[in-house]
């Protein structure tokens, strides 16, 4: 197969494995909120503003900023190490092989592409 072929389905292999991991993301998030009787779980976004910012105009600060959704958090309310923890507990639980692609998040007792944490 020649190499201008293989990249399209590489390409289309990453992106169902992205899908399939944050699908994974995505039910653990429940899991977790569900035993914790959570009501809401939000993904938090942190960008960076530059540390020379004089190179900045004042709109390209205001879109830095305005990425932010979450403007404070309690450490308590980070869930994240869980949601990691629950996903790798998958992810060893199905041999440590990562679902093929396109399994989807319905398949509780598989991998999730996402090698434990040292």
């Amino acid at each position: 197969m020649p190499s201008s072929r293989k990249r399209p389905i590489r390409a289309r292999t990453e992106k169902e494995q992205i899908k399939t991991l944050y699908e994974k993301i995505r039910e653990s998030c429940k899991e977790i909120a569900v035993e914790k009787k959570l009501d809401l779980i939000l993904a938090e976004r942190k960008p960076e503003l530059p540390a020379n910012m004089e190179k900045l105009t004042a709109d390209q600060v205001r879109a830095v900023i305005s990425q932010n959704d979450v403007l404070y958090a309690n450490e308590k309310a980070d869930i994240t190490q869980m949601v990691i923890m629950r996903v790798n507990q998958k992810y060893a639980a199905g041999g440590g092989i990562a679902p093929p692609a396109g399994a989807g998040a319905t398949n509780t007792t598989g991998g999730s592409g996402v090698p434990p944490q040292k």
